[in-house]
């Protein structure tokens, strides 16, 4: 029945456990780490290495695997998987997408650590940190760290912080470090999928990149569709006709250069059991929240935090239009075990499935399953 306030759930956030059963057995992500280390949704899961470098090797998403296989080139540096890379000198992925080695051309020291920072049921974050030397003019250094965030929507985020070439590097000799006659050196982070049986490449412009626009998609079939977002017009689709999307980001000096400098940036996914792409991108569509009368836009990891801290009630609007489903807010309040959420406006009066909570620390993390029309408001009250 539209029209009838919702009654009253209560989250235990100690636990992690919402009342409701059938939410967590549809929804909620669980960390597995029986046998390596597995995120599991209701319908994906993604996959790390066990040893050298620590990346996602593995997406499944309702049966079908998705990241591409090794394509036999040993140790030439050509975009696999989900990783990154300063392309044409080293790549940081997965060793089964590199053969013997995952750090690539003329690697050595290479070193990684896996952890679980975030380990749901409401949003799961692992962190990869990575170090290599590399042969380029001389011995260089480089190190980094990747953020993978997954929602129970099939949303995941891959933020990078990587410091390309520690002591700043400056090529004068083309054909050296791997790369081919230019001499240029090209930092990029890169999604790479399976060949889809209906590939995205064709005059189906609602599937293709349109006029500088970072989003595109791939399409499996009717049930498997991936939309991405590299977050940069310097991009590019399909390279090597292969389904890849890469987020490039060129050296200074028109690629001659990569300095010492941290290097920041994120891209992401959104699976969809929907053949439009235009229905795998509209979560990318984030407008502000109004989170205690402040307004407050999405980090970098997709998820919305306030600094404030909260000892009553928080009520939570989309300030902009409406909120896309499967968001997530992290609030200070106060270190409580439990949280009581509820929403007005028109929704159905017995779903009480819709939302999840888990601790962040001392904070609270809430995740919406459902999108946030602009004339609703959610309401997180801390209980003892």
């Amino acid at each position: 029945m539209r029209g009838s306030p919702l009654v009253l759930v209560v989250a235990s956030v100690g636990c992690a456990t919402p009342t409701s059963p059938s939410f967590l057995a549809e929804t909620a992500l669980v960390v597995d780490t029986s046998d390596g280390t597995k995120v599991k949704g209701f319908d994906f899961q993604l996959e790390f290495a066990t040893s050298e470098m620590r990346m996602p090797n593995r997406l499944v998403y309702r049966g079908t695997e998705l990241l591409s296989p090794a394509d036999g080139g040993g140790n030439e540096v050509t975009e696999h998987g989900i990783g990154l890379a300063l392309y044409p000198a080293y790549a940081i992925v997965a060793p089964e997408f590199f053969g013997t080695t995952a750090a690539s051309v003329g690697n050595s020291n290479p070193t990684s650590t896996l952890t679980t920072e975030l380990a749901g049921p409401a949003v799961v974050r692992q962190r990869v940190d990575w170090s290599l030397d590399f042969a380029c003019e001389g011995t260089q250094h480089a190190m980094g760290t990747s953020y993978f965030t997954t929602f129970p929507s099939g949303e995941i985020h891959h933020r990078v912080d990587a410091t390309y070439a520690v002591n700043g590097l400056r090529t004068v000799t083309p054909g050296t470090c791997g790369r081919g006659s230019s001499g240029h050196l090209n930092a990029v982070s890169y999604w790479v999928f399976t060949a889809p049986q209906s590939a995205n490449r064709t005059a189906d412009d609602t599937r293709l990149p349109v006029d500088g626009d970072p989003r595109a998609c791939a399409s499996w079939d009717a049930t498997h569709t991936v939309g991405v977002d590299l977050g940069t017009e310097l991009t590019r689709f399909h390279a090597n006709d292969t389904n890849s999307f890469i987020a490039s980001y060129p050296g200074e000096d028109g690629g001659d250069m990569v300095s010492g400098q941290p290097h920041k940036a994120t891209t992401r996914i959104q699976l969809s059991a929907q053949p439009q792409c235009a229905a795998a991108t509209a979560r990318f569509d984030r407008p502000t929240l109004t989170i205690g009368g402040k307004p407050i836009g999405p980090d970098a990891d997709g998820i919305y935090r306030d600094d404030t801290p909260h000892a009553a009630a928080i009520s939570i609007t989309a300030r902009d239009g409406k909120m896309p489903g499967g968001f997530a807010v992290s609030l200070d309040l106060g270190g409580v075990d439990h949280v009581k959420v509820t929403r007005d406006g028109p929704t159905e009066a017995t779903d009480h499935d819709w939302y999840l909570a888990q601790p962040d620390g001392d904070r609270v993390i809430v995740y919406l399953r459902d999108e946030l029309p602009g004339d609703q408001t959610i309401t997180i009250e801390p209980l003892d």
